[in-house]
Order: C-alpha cells, then sequence, then structure tokens
C-alpha cells in the first residue's frame, strides 16, 4: 500500500539544518569541487530544493547529470533509474506529486530496490542517504547513496538549458502523445461500449417486440372472447328479467286467482251448513212427530193405565195420524236433494280452491326460479363485463408494450448510428494518437542530434515514457504503429 508523506506520519523538520558545531566543523574541513564558490551550505539548500522537486523531475535531473559517465554505454542502470522511481512512486501515497518518503516507507523502499537489511544497516543506511538531515529520503539522495557520487557535483550540473527550449517542446510533443494514446483509447472503449449496447438493445428490442406482437394478438383475441361472451351474458340476462317479471305477473294472478276460490268455496261451504240445518229441522219435526206417535201407541196400548187414558191417547193418535204427512215428506225430499246438490258445488268449490292453491303454489315456486335465474344471469353478465373490461386493459397494455417496443426499436438504431459516430471518432483518435506518436519520436531523434547541452538523460527519459505507453495501446493501436512508414532509426539509451 502507498505509504504517507513524512508530514501524514512524523513531524515534518523542513530545511532543518545539523547543529552549528557540527556545521562548522563540515564547512572548514569542505572542498569546493565544482569550483563554482557555493559554500556547502549553499549546496545542501540546492539539494533541499532538488529533493523538493516531483519525482520524475528528480530522475530526469540525475541522469542528466551523469549521463555519459553511468548511463550512456550502460542502458541497464537507466532502466534501474526508471524502476527506482515507478517504486517510490508507489509508495508515496501523493504518486508523481510526491518528492520525499518518510523513514518509514523508505525503510520499505530500500527493501524493495535492494535486498533485506537489519535494523541497524537500514538506520546506517538511511543515514548515509539523508545528506540534508530532514529525517526523510528524496530520490536524488538514494541516487547518491546507490551510485557514490559527489551530491554538490549533482546540484550544480548542467541540465540542458542551451536547448532548453527544444527540450520543452520534446516534452510537450511526449506528453500530447501520451495524452492521445490515452484519449484513443478512451474513444476504442467508448465505441466497444457503444456497440456492445448497442447490440445489446437490438437483440432486447427485437425480443420484445416479438413477445409484445405475440402478446396483442392473444389480448385481442381474449377481448374478442370476453366481448362475445358478455353480450350472451346480457341477453341472457335481459331473458331471464323478463322471465322473471312474468313470473311475478303469474303469481299475483294466480294469487288473485286463489283468493277469489276460496271466497266462492267459502261461500258455498256457508250455504250448504245452512240447507243442512233446515234439513235437521225437518228431520227433528220428523223425529218428534214419530216419537209422539209412539208414545201415544204406548200408552194406548198399556192395559195399566185407565180405559180414559188408553182412549184418550188412541183419539190423540187417530187424530196426529189423520193429518197430512206429505208436506213434511215432501220438505224432506226436497231439503235432501238440495243438501246434495250443495254438496256437489261445495265440492266443486273446494276442487277449485285446492286448483287456485296449487297454482299460486306453482307460481311463487316460478318466480323464485325466475329470480334465482334473474340473479345468476345478472352475476354472469357482471363477471363477463368484469372479464371484457380486464381484457380491454390487457389488450391496451399490450398494445402500449407494442409501441415500447417499437420506441425500443428506434432507440436501439439510434444507439446503433451512435455506435458508428463514436466509432468514427475512435478511428479519428486512433490516427491523431498514432501520429502523435511518431511525431514525438521523429521529433525526439531531431533534438537528439541536435542536442548539444546536457540534456540526453532527460531524452532518454521521453523515449522511456513513449516506450512505456506502447503498453497502454490497444491491439489495433500497435497494428497501426506498426503499419506506419518508418520515421528513421530509433532512440536508443545507448546512442550517444
Amino acid at each position: 500500500d502507498p505509504c504517507p508523506t513524512s508530514a501524514e506520519q512524523t513531524q515534518a523538520t523542513g530545511n532543518r539544518q545539523v547543529p552549528a558545531d557540527s556545521m562548522a566543523t563540515e564547512v572548514a574541513a569542505a572542498v569546493d569541487p565544482t569550483n563554482t564558490g557555493f559554500t556547502i551550505e549553499d549546496d545542501r539548500r540546492l539539494l533541499q530544493d532538488l529533493g523538493n522537486k516531483p519525482y520524475k523531475a528528480q530522475a530526469c535531473w540525475f541522469l542528466n547529470a551523469f549521463w555519459k559517465q553511468l548511463f550512456q554505454d550502460n542502458p541497464e542502470e537507466a532502466e534501474r533509474v526508471w524502476d527506482a522511481h515507478a517504486k517510490i512512486v508507489e509508495l508515496d501515497s501523493k504518486k508523481e506529486d510526491g518528492c520525499k518518503l518518510d523513514q518509514l516507507c523508505s525503510h520499505r523502499f530500500l527493501e524493495k530496490i535492494d535486498k533485506a537489511l537489519t535494523v541497524v544497516e537500514l538506520r546506517e543506511t538511511l543515514a548515509d542517504i539523508d545528506k540534508d538531515h530532514d529525517k526523510s529520503m528524496s530520490l536524488v539522495e538514494f541516487f547518491v547513496y546507490r551510485y557514490k557520487v559527489d551530491w554538490r557535483v549533482l546540484v550544480h550540473a548542467p541540465q540542458g538549458e542551451v536547448d532548453e527550449a527544444k527540450l520543452a517542446l520534446a516534452e510537450e510533443k511526449v506528453e500530447e502523445a501520451k495524452k492521445d494514446i490515452a484519449t484513443s483509447e478512451l474513444r476504442a472503449e467508448e465505441a466497444r461500449q457503444a456497440l456492445k449496447e448497442s447490440v445489446d438493445k437490438e437483440v432486447v428490442a427485437k425480443s420484445e417486440a416479438a413477445a409484445a406482437a405475440k402478446k396483442q394478438e392473444e389480448a385481442t383475441a381474449s377481448a374478442q372472447r370476453a366481448s362475445e361472451k358478455e353480450a350472451a351474458a346480457k341477453v341472457a340476462e335481459t331473458k331471464a328479467v323478463d322471465e322473471e317479471s312474468e313470473a311475478f305477473q303469474n303469481e299475483s294472478l294466480a294469487k288473485e286467482a286463489e283468493k277469489k276460490a276460496t271466497a266462492a268455496a267459502e261461500e258455498q261451504m256457508a250455504i250448504q251448513a245452512q240447507v243442512e240445518e233446515a234439513l235437521a229441522c225437518v228431520q227433528r219435526e220428523q223425529d218428534t212427530f214419530k216419537a209422539t206417535c209412539d208414545k201415544l201407541e204406548a200408552l194406548g196400548s198399556n192395559e195399566s193405565e185407565g180405559i180414559v187414558k188408553r182412549n184418550a191417547a188412541k183419539a190423540e193418535l187417530a187424530q196426529l195420524r189423520a193429518g197430512d204427512p206429505l208436506p213434511l215428506q215432501r220438505a224432506i225430499i226436497s231439503h235432501n236433494a238440495c243438501v246434495r246438490r250443495q254438496e256437489r258445488l261445495t265440492k266443486t268449490a273446494a276442487a277449485a280452491q285446492l286448483a287456485a292453491q296449487s297454482a299460486r303454489s306453482n307460481a311463487e315456486k316460478s318466480r323464485e326460479q325466475a329470480v334465482r335465474a334473474r340473479e345468476q344471469a345478472s352475476e354472469e353478465r357482471s363477471v363477463a363485463t368484469s372479464a371484457f373490461r380486464q381484457a380491454e386493459q390487457h389488450r391496451n397494455a399490450a398494445e402500449q408494450a407494442r409501441d415500447d417496443a417499437d420506441a425500443a426499436k428506434e432507440a436501439a438504431e439510434q444507439a446503433r448510428l451512435a455506435s458508428e459516430k463514436f466509432k468514427a471518432q475512435a478511428e479519428q483518435a486512433l490516427a491523431k494518437s498514432v501520429a502523435s506518436f511518431q511525431e514525438a519520436t521523429r521529433f525526439l531523434e531531431q533534438v537528439k542530434k541536435e542536442c548539444s547541452g546536457a540534456g540526453k538523460g532527460k531524452l532518454w527519459w521521453m523515449w522511456r515514457e513513449l516506450e512505456e505507453s506502447k503498453k497502454y495501446m490497444s491491439k489495433a493501436q500497435l497494428a497501426r504503429l506498426e503499419a506506419a512508414p518508418p520515421l528513421g532509426a530509433d532512440i536508443t539509451p545507448s546512442v550517444a
């Protein structure tokens, strides 16, 4: 993991100077190896300034300073400088913007870049590396330690000031090439993503369109069936309502007929009762006459009675029997005929009453059946109406889904057109990145030939950055670069 800066883990010391007595001793013993007239204190401040530059600037400074002595004929050492820069950037939380590591991260850096050391060896090594005594390690301090060079020579080493404009332009072209390569890859990725999205959208749109069309067809057919069922249910309901109304009317008529038949039967029964009562009266008179005659006859025949009583009884009996019995007999016969006739009328009225009651009961049953049939028909019509409405909703939803699917197809087509646009942009960016890379390479070669100052180390660094950028090129970029016309001999670290 990247280490925090010294300011994040330890209290910053800034440009802390060594104790005055120690510094005085060092200054007194120092010899100016550069013949610049600077004191060691001046040079130490220059070292501090150099150590506060970004890691890349420190590496280029060191390469420029000792290019002929260490790196011109030894490209492997230049690569080690490149690797050391990469590792120290990896450990620093500020990455490329960092300039120094604190002691903890310096320990980790030394273990990665050199070899495993004991704690004592690490302390001694860091003390040897830390030339400005600020308890931190810059990249140039490590290089001074590693290559055993004079740090005072380093801080005064020329950096190609004579060719500063050319070096700046070369660096600008290299940065432009790196930027164009990154932009090209970004545009290529955008084109790939746009193409993938357009293909995915097209596949999904076609699938959804087919599914929507099928659902719409099924929903339309279902809605048609539901409409037919609803129409049939409405007809059945209307018929049931009519039959219910008719049943109510029949029930009303039956009840009225039953009422009349009941009244007629009751009237006939009352008449029959009167006729029977009249017949009973006549029959009682006849029974009374017979009883009187039988009594008188018995009295007239009773020898125990006196002759006067017997004769009086016989005379009264003879007088009674001398009367006309026909009117009474005719009354009995007439009343019997009336009774029989009335019985027939009563039976007829009773039968009519029973028939009316039966008709009324049947009418009630028919009415109840008609009500149930109407209720069932109404319920079936309600269900059919609900099913039709639901089917209509499904059909509308299917139509909306079909419209959405058509819109998705249109969006997929637009996405495809957009992917073509991204593809064209990616192609333009690809061509530009290759052209920028070739231009940067060509210009570096030109500057290398024309450069008379001490900027060869920085030239090598820019060339190395171009080579490093190839690792991040796509296959299309590399193929286009290989197919491009050669620009002349490549720049290599071994070339003076």
